[in-house]
């Protein structure tokens, strides 16, 4: 991983205390292969409720907690609820400020209200919010200034820039101190992508964050100059082998910071193997060699040329091994591995009209006629009003 940049010695002088943060994002709760219950249980172990993680004073939640809409009556809710409940009691009794930040449309959904909601039956004070717009918050107990930036699919980044901007005008201030961005940077995506249109500047966020900027989105963790992306919390994908988990940094007063990105060591597994050119009695062999150094939740994909025997093998692979998830990938002997741009791809998503949903899908059909900046400003505060009345 690439290093990480350092802040101008005239933004460590702006400083006025330690500060202890922690950062992650794509949970995707609700994913069909990675079970909630297996990444309820890693959150638990990365957040114990233990004098380590009471050092901690701000906890960011950066967007796509949910993979999708779930019904009340899904068998996952009532354990994300009291996932919720753990992490806003844990944050009350060790006074840390938690942020959740509004992901993907698609994705969340506007589902993260819900932890408004637990707080509100809590019946204790605890510093949380759930971030759904463009905004600048100033966290006196901190002493610091956030922008948050959540997932705007239906807007060209330009406009989204220009939000920022008008956010930082009416809060009076040039730049913050800290981002919490859900989203992606140009850098994440290689130059002939057609998609590099829709990403975010480095250049211009940098030149507003004093320190760090923390972003979701992209799936795999990386670097760059300051900012640090957390990649998914756990693996969701074939082709997502490297490590999962979340970033912890200690930023301190005189600028010697310290980062360290915590393994999700409980991630789900996923294997892929290459069967091309095997025989069946060799690609056999190394199903069998593989599984045994694999746990019993892991997910397998077979690899292998179309009418290979292996892959009408399948049914006994499954028998033998019941214990694992199985899926197959059949290609051509020409073949050239393209990798996967994970939530920039195009897809068929099912749309569910809500008071929460209802605003962003008439504000994306408007972005097609290309309002101007005005109409788009005035639409959103009718269609805002309309929905609040």
């Amino acid at each position: 991983m690439d290093q990480i940049g350092r802040p101008s010695a005239e933004s460590v002088a702006r400083r006025t205390r330690d500060l202890k943060v922690a950062s992650f994002s794509d949970v995707h709760l609700g994913h069909p292969t990675t079970s909630s219950r297996l990444i309820l249980e890693n959150l638990y172990k990365a957040f114990p409720d233990n004098a380590k993680t009471g050092e901690l004073d701000l906890i960011l939640l950066g967007g796509d907690l949910f993979d999708g809409s779930l019904n009340y009556s899904d068998v996952d809710i009532g354990e994300i609820e009291r996932w919720m409940y753990y992490m806003l009691n844990l944050c009350h009794r060790r006074k840390i400020v938690l942020r959740c930040l509004e992901g993907t449309f698609s994705h969340d959904r506007g589902q993260g209200v819900n932890f408004t909601k637990v707080a509100a039956m809590c019946g204790f004070e605890v510093d949380f919010r759930y971030v759904k717009n463009i905004e600048v918050e100033t966290i006196q107990t901190l002493g610091i200034t956030m922008l948050y930036v959540p997932d705007f699919t239906t807007a060209e980044v330009d406009r989204i820039w220009k939000e920022v901007q008008q956010a930082l005008a009416r809060t009076g201030v040039e730049a913050v101190d800290y981002c919490n961005l859900h989203g992606a940077f140009s850098y994440q995506l290689p130059p002939i992508a057609k998609v590099q249109s829709a990403c975010h500047s480095m250049e211009r966020f940098l030149s507003i964050v004093r320190n760090y900027i923390w972003t979701g989105h992209i799936h795999l963790s990386s670097v760059y100059d300051r900012i640090l992306c957390n990649g998914s919390f756990d693996r969701l994908n074939h082709g997502e082998e490297a490590p999962k988990g979340h970033w912890e940094a200690l930023i301190r007063q005189n600028g010697d910071d310290d980062f360290v990105f915590v393994v999700n060591e409980g991630a789900k597994l996923y294997k892929s193997l290459d069967c091309t050119h095997l025989s069946l009695e060799d690609a056999l062999a190394l199903i069998d060699a593989t599984v045994a150094t694999l746990r019993s939740d892991s997910a397998i994909r077979i690899v292998a040329e179309r009418g290979d025997p292996i892959l009408h093998a399948l049914a006994r692979v499954r028998k033998e091994h019941p214990q694992f998830q199985w899926t197959t990938k059949s290609v051509e002997v020409k073949d050239i591995q393209k990798h996967l741009l994970v939530d920039l791809r195009g897809e068929f998503a099912e749309v569910e009209i809500t008071p929460i949903t209802v605003v962003p899908l008439l504000l994306e059909r408007l972005q097609r006629r290309h309002p101007t900046d005005a109409v788009y400003r005035r639409a959103t505060e009718i269609l805002t009003e309309l929905v609040n009345s």
